[in-house]
């Protein structure tokens, strides 16, 4: 059965895009330890049932893993079968790994009848993961207790994620949003996650902006007052919660995008295809800037703030917008998981 973690865990929710992975891969171990990340297949995903396991067994290995397939329910390509959900999950236990499906009030049928399946031999339970939307419902209870039945499971095997999507900043009362989920004391986890990155950068100029989390700062400030259940931590890093699918011909920006306490730093480039600019050359200018602030932690807290520092070297390593990813949510989830063990350590009188 999977390990129960408490709210001083971190549930990041990520895309299984190739940045990401390597922003996983390239954890320090006790990191690592201290979170388990809900990973998401992009609905444009192309990798085969092979492919994919391979990946997480490369990139994340054996610990445990919210994993949710159902962005590509709409496909039934070659490359996942039919029955995907079973394959998949058939392979992934053949490897070894420890992957705990994610369902939710909306799946269909033939879904939960394969989710059913594979809870019967892992017994590791289930994931729900329910937006804000799903938190008015006036049956939600009763919505709730069919989904288990016919899950055939009870809420001490549910690991519950509120993913609360967009934050900014107006009406993030998260007791609030716990205290609308039933049986609040029962369910094995309970996560709260949201996302405050913006969608893209186009809105801001070339140079530094900081950008509030508001998705942290409304957390924190929530587990300060006494609750009935105090949640996990949850986020998308340095991502926006709606992905857009990659589009040929865009012309992405030399930015950084980095983690400081209540903000993100946003070191903005121009284009990298733009005629007359300075294309990759801008990366090493902007890690230069970015590593003399009073927001870098430095060369030996992350992978990411090591690839920071070498490419601030301009030693004719620049990096691309995939590596930048890779540093940029490496960072991250570094950041944001030492963040949430240092206020729980340094606020005795929190309690459970």
């Amino acid at each position: 059965m999977k390990t129960i973690f408490d709210y001083k865990h971190y549930v990041p929710i990520l895309r299984w895009k190739q940045g990401e992975q390597l922003a996983l891969k390239e954890l320090f171990p006790t990191d690592r330890s201290l979170m388990t990340p809900l990973v998401e297949l992009p609905s444009d995903y192309e990798k085969t049932i092979d492919e994919t396991v391979n990946a997480v067994a490369k990139n994340w290995g054996s610990a445990a893993m919210f994993f949710d397939v159902r962005p590509i329910l709409h496909r039934r390509d070659p490359a996942w079968r039919k029955n995907h959900v079973t394959a998949f999950f058939n392979e992934a236990r053949n490897a070894g790994l420890e992957l705990t499906p994610v369902t939710g009030l909306d799946c269909s049928v033939e879904y939960r009848t394969e989710v059913r399946n594979v809870i019967e031999v892992d017994q590791r339970g289930a994931c729900i993961r329910l937006n804000r939307a799903y938190l008015g419902r006036p049956n939600l209870r009763d919505d709730l207790l069919a989904l288990l039945a016919n899950l055939g499971i009870e809420p001490k095997m549910v690991d519950v994620v509120l993913d609360l999507q967009i934050c900014d900043g107006t009406n993030q009362n998260y007791a609030g949003f716990c205290g609308a989920l039933p049986n609040l004391s029962d369910w094995r986890t309970l996560t709260v996650a949201g996302g405050a990155f913006p969608e893209d950068l186009t809105e801001f100029t070339v140079g530094r902006h900081d950008v509030r989390r508001h998705d942290w700062l409304s957390y924190r400030n929530t587990i300060k007052a006494q609750l009935p259940r105090r949640p996990t931590y949850g986020d998308y890093a340095t991502l926006h919660p709606f992905l857009k699918p990659d589009m040929q011909g865009l012309n992405p920006s030399a930015s950084i995008r980095y983690t400081s306490e209540e903000c993100w730093v946003v070191m903005r480039g121009e284009g990298l295809r733009n005629k007359t600019g300075a294309g990759h050359a801008q990366y090493p200018a902007n890690a230069k800037l970015l590593t003399d602030s009073l927001a870098y932690c430095g060369q030996y807290f992350s992978f990411g703030d090591n690839y920071i520092y070498e490419v601030s070297l301009n030693k004719g390593k620049t990096g691309n917008p995939r590596t930048w990813v890779t540093a940029g949510v490496n960072h991250h989830l570094t950041f944001a998981v030492r963040q949430i063990n240092r206020i729980f350590n340094d606020s005795p009188k929190l309690g459970t």
